[in-house]
Formats: C-alpha cells, sequence, structure tokens
C-alpha cells in the first residue's frame, strides 16, 4: 500500500500535494483504532503522507473537545 501511495505522490500521478490532502482526509475520517494508531502515524508522517497543517489542526479540535 505505501509503495502505491509514493506512486501516486509522484508527479506523474497526482501530485505530492494532492496525495497529502486526501491521504490526511481519509485518515481523519478512518476508524478511531486506525485515526488515533501512533505507528500508523508516525510511518505516514516519515514518509511524508501525511499533511502536517491538517494533522495538527484536527489533533487541536479533538483536544479541545475532550477539555470542554
Amino acid at each position: 500500500h505505501l509503495l502505491i501511495l509514493k506512486m501516486i505522490q509522484n508527479p506523474s500521478g497526482l501530485g505530492a500535494d494532492a496525495t497529502m490532502h486526501h491521504v490526511t482526509r481519509l485518515l481523519l475520517n478512518a476508524r478511531e483504532d486506525i485515526k488515533y494508531s501512533p505507528r500508523a502515524i508516525i510511518l505516514l508522517i516519515g514518509l511524508q503522507i501525511v499533511d502536517m497543517k491538517l494533522l495538527d489542526e484536527f489533533l487541536a479540535k479533538v483536544v479541545c473537545s475532550f477539555l470542554t
């Protein structure tokens, strides 16, 4: 799966920005066990397949919702 994502991320595919946006959206809409899996998130971040700004905004909203 990761190889396919890296191929899609190639400029001849969707490109890096579009791939990061789509993968991040899919991750944020995933099941709870996938969405908050540290291993999965660290792997996707390490491969630069996740949009960090979008992920950060989502996690900030989740933390704020728990505090209120």
